[in-house]
């Protein structure tokens, strides 16, 4: 072998060679995303969970988790926040403040979990939306 033989095989292995390795820490990088996503939507529907197990009825006036701060400490501490927001509506579906009292009414429960991607500037979110109605009244 020539030395220009040599010096063009050593040129096409560090290019595949780098090749590889980028494909391998995109790879990874994706990996670790779709994990935490996956995280994140399971901690928003955990939101969700939280305020229907706490019997939120817009007519007893209602109940709001505060926002969460998760650790995730398997995969780089990559916090994880959970916000969690209640919509009053009177039964015309017009939003109030105040609990609707005894009217009939409904609320809706949204809730959201972000994190920053660890190797990115940008922040991936999941958001969850349910429809509470008020509690039927059940006659002795």
């Amino acid at each position: 072998m020539t030395l220009v033989e040599v010096v063009i095989a050593m040129a096409l292995f560090t290019m595949v060679s780098a090749g590889i390795y980028s494909a391998g820490l995109a790879t990874l990088r994706l990996t670790q995303t779709n994990r935490l996503m996956a995280e994140a939507h399971t901690i928003a529907k955990q939101g969700i969970e939280a305020v229907v197990a706490a019997g939120y009825n817009p007519v007893r006036g209602g109940y709001v988790p505060p926002i969460t701060n998760i650790v995730d400490t398997a995969t780089h501490q990559v916090t994880i926040v959970r916000t969690t927001g209640v919509i009053l509506h009177a039964a015309n579906g017009s939003v109030i403040t105040t609990p609707p009292g005894t009217m009939d009414g409904y609320a809706e429960i949204h809730v959201q979990a972000s994190f920053a991607v660890p190797g990115s500037d940008r922040t991936a979110q999941t958001t969850l939306s349910t429809v509470l109605m008020k509690d039927p009244v059940v006659a002795p």
